[in-house]
C-alpha cells in the first residue's frame, strides 16, 4: 500500500511554485484542448494541471512552466516524500507462481537541469489484476505512474515476463515466457505475444498476434487480428483460424 496519502489544495501548490520563482497562470478556455500536461489530485479540484509554457489549455488552476514533468516530480517528492510501496488489487481465482514482484515503482526518471541529475518520477498508480488470471514464476509488474497498470480477466502470463508502468492488457491474452510489455502499452483482448517479444509503448488491438522475439517499436499501431513479426516488427498477414489451434 502507498504509505502516505493526502490531498494538496491548489492554493498550496501555487504558493510552493511561487516561492521557487516559477511563473504560473490560469489560461483562457478554447476548443484546442491541452498539450503535454501532468495531473495531481487536489482537495478543491479533481486535478491541477502542469503544462508546457506557451501551449493553450482548457483548465483552471493551471501552472505554466517550461519543465512540467520536473516541477510535478519535485512537488510530489516534497509533499508526499518518497513513495516506495504500491497498491495491488487482485481479483478472484489468481494462479500465482513463485518469486513474482507486483507494485514496484516503474522505470521513470526526469532530468533535473538545476542539479544535473535524474530525479525519480512519482508512481502514484496501482496494479489491478482481474479474475481468473494465471501468472507464472518470476513475473514483475510495475505500478502505474499517473494511471494504473491493468491485467484483464482470464489473461495468462508466462515466466520471466516484465510488464511496465501504465500498461493496459485486455482480457484472455496470452503473454508467453520472457516477453516484455513496455510502459504505457495498450493491448486489447485475445492478443497473443510470443516468447521473448518486446512490445513498446504502442497500441495492439484485439486478436492481434506478435511473433516470438519480435520488437514492436514505440508508437506502432497494430490493428485488429493482424500478425506482426521481426525486428523491427512489421505487418505480415491477417490472423487465420489455424493460428488458434
Amino acid at each position: 500500500m502507498i504509505k502516505t496519502k493526502k490531498f494538496v489544495p491548489v492554493r498550496d501548490i501555487l504558493a510552493y511554485v511561487e516561492s521557487t520563482g516559477i511563473v504560473y497562470s490560469v489560461p483562457y478556455s478554447n476548443e484546442k484542448g491541452y498539450v503535454d500536461n501532468i495531473c495531481i489530485p487536489t482537495e478543491s479540484n479533481p486535478t491541477a494541471l502542469f503544462w508546457q509554457s506557451g501551449e493553450v489549455v482548457v483548465a483552471h488552476n493551471v501552472i505554466a512552466t517550461n519543465y512540467p514533468r520536473l516541477l510535478f516530480a519535485k512537488i510530489v517528492h516534497d509533499v508526499f516524500g518518497y513513495i516506495d510501496d504500491g497498491e495491488v488489487l487482485i481479483g478472484d481465482n489468481l494462479f500465482l507462481g513463485e518469486l513474482c514482484v507486483f507494485g514496484d515503482s516503474g522505470y521513470g526518471y526526469v532530468w533535473d537541469h538545476t542539479k544535473c541529475k535524474y530525479l525519480p518520477f512519482p508512481h502514484l498508480g496501482k496494479v489491478i489484476i482481474g479474475d481468473n488470471v494465471t501468472i507464472h514464476n518470476c513475473v514483475t509488474i510495475d505500478r502505474g505512474a499517473l494511471c494504473d497498470t491493468v491485467i484483464g480477466d482470464g489473461t495468462k502470463i508466462g515466466s520471466h515476463v516484465h510488464i511496465g508502468h501504465n500498461a493496459q492488457i485486455g482480457k484472455n491474452c496470452l503473454i508467453v515466457t520472457k516477453a516484455t510489455i513496455g510502459g504505457s502499452a495498450k493491448i486489447g483482448d485475445n492478443v497473443f505475444v510470443g516468447r521473448g517479444a518486446d512490445v513498446g509503448n504502442c497500441i495492439v488491438e484485439d486478436g492481434a498476434i506478435i511473433g516470438k522475439m519480435s520488437n514492436v517499436l514505440d508508437k506502432t499501431y497494430v490493428d485488429k487480428d493482424e500478425v506482426w513479426a521481426g525486428n523491427p516488427a512489421v505487418f505480415l498477414r491477417m490472423r487465420r483460424k489455424s493460428d488458434d489451434l
